[in-house]
């Protein structure tokens, strides 16, 4: 009777220890977080950043385009899909206008070059090509798009003629710092890839008004040469 009593002892601590033993590694799996802090406190902040794109950034920036009294409507414009499109036809198009263009556009030209560059056997990604940050699907795609509605519809009404309001060069510099955010932030990660983008953003920025600057600099130069 106290053979069997022992042995019942025995197999019930075999049991409790190997549970035991079963149970560490999936305790000590709880307790280790897969997110890195350091990447999630930086994809946060490029949230943020991307935000501040949308709005003020890219609404002020539209807004200057436009005479006072379709400030608010073009900066309205400024929350749709096109939005990267609008500023090519500020104030020369109706809102019902606005939603046929931004339909037609999104099923007949978007979602083609999506499918082309993102999705899986699309003609593009099958040669390769990298998309970081949207540049092929999004940003060429609607610069394309708002070079054609320039070209369609026209100049905007009152331009060179009617004053402005400098909300464009606020606007502007928003877009600016928000670029930050979109580029480096797509990397995912705080990395050595997320500082090569923001480095790259940052030069080619400061970079772009230069050729201007050099071309107006001859000019006056040649001017005063002239005089």
């Amino acid at each position: 009777m106290q053979k069997g009593a022992i042995y019942k002892i025995s197999v019930g601590t075999q049991w409790v220890s190997a549970l035991a033993l079963l149970a560490s590694p999936l305790a000590q799996a709880d307790t280790t977080s897969p997110f890195n802090s350091g990447d999630t406190a930086w994809m946060l902040s490029s949230t943020a950043l991307v935000l501040l794109m949308t709005v003020p950034g890219l609404a002020l920036f539209y807004a200057g385009m436009v005479r006072k009294k379709n400030v608010l409507a073009t900066a309205a414009q400024s929350f749709a899909i096109t939005a990267l499109i609008v500023g090519a036809f500020a104030e020369l198009m109706k809102f019902s206008a606005l939603l046929w263009f931004t339909g037609l556009w999104s099923l007949l030209v978007y979602a083609p070059i999506a499918h082309m560059v993102w999705g899986p056997g699309g003609w593009l990604a099958a040669d390769g090509v990298l998309d970081y940050a949207g540049g092929t699907v999004v940003h060429i795609n609607a610069g394309i798009a708002g070079l054609v509605a320039a070209l369609v519809i026209g100049k905007r009404i009152g331009y060179r003629h009617d004053a402005m309001h400098p909300n464009t060069l606020i606007g502007a510099s928003l877009l600016w710092v928000g670029w930050f955010g979109f580029n480096a932030g797509s990397a995912v990660a705080a990395s050595d890839r997320a500082g090569m983008a923001m480095a790259t953003t940052q030069i080619a920025t400061a970079w772009r008004p230069s050729p201007g600057c050099l071309r107006n600099g001859w000019r006056a130069a040649n001017r005063r040469c002239w005089a």
